[in-house]
């Protein structure tokens, strides 16, 4: 817990640009998951005649698409460990500031850049705000299985690309880096969520 003036507000300062940083990460795993299911039906879905070069909209760069897909394990699994370490950041933000101790009202109270996951679960009802607390393992989770069944797709396919086996393979180790993790934040929010 902090005592002094200065370093609270240094600390307060410190949660705050983690949670900006923790929403920023939310919207991009949200437009990436969506972004690279649709890339994967338009993979699948191709022919030999289809042109795998594709052009960027508004960059007009042409882009190798089943380069794309299969570094989409890569991508995802990143910005989610980015995003699961944000709540490691908040956590020690929290108990510096000695929030954690005060209760939920007073880490609303200094969260100055709730997510659209804060406000979907938002609740006066106690028992929907502990049920709320799972909302973002649940999202992330959806996130990490789709990482694996596009990386487990890219495994299985017959489309190559050069980089291929560097991509799975880096792409299956930050996704074996996410799954403690991932675990991590079920447990703490579950035991939040149940025995507070």
């Amino acid at each position: 817990m902090v005592h002094n003036e200065t370093d609270l507000k240094e600390w307060r300062e410190r949660f705050q640009a983690v949670g900006r940083a923790q929403a920023r990460y939310l919207y991009v795993l949200l437009i990436a998951g969506v972004f690279y299911w649709a890339l994967h039906v338009q993979v699948m879905s191709a022919t030999a005649a289809t042109p795998a070069e594709q052009q960027l909209p508004v960059v007009g760069v042409a882009v190798n698409r089943d380069v794309v897909w299969g570094t989409a394990p890569i991508v995802l699994g990143f910005i989610m460990l980015a995003c699961l370490g944000t709540f490691h950041a908040l956590t020690r933000a929290s108990e510096r500031l000695g929030v954690l101790a005060r209760g939920d009202d007073a880490f609303e109270g200094i969260d100055t850049v709730p997510t659209a996951i804060d406000f979907i679960v938002y609740a006066k009802s106690r028992w929907l705000f502990r049920l709320g607390l799972l909302s973002y393992p649940t999202f992330l989770s959806l996130v990490y299985v789709e990482a694996c069944w596009l990386w487990f797709s890219v495994f299985r396919s017959s489309v190559t690309f050069l980089g291929r086996g560097a991509s799975l393979i880096v792409g299956g180790g930050i996704l074996i880096l996410c799954l403690p993790r991932l675990v991590g934040l079920w447990l703490s929010k579950c035991k939040k969520a149940f025995t507070s």
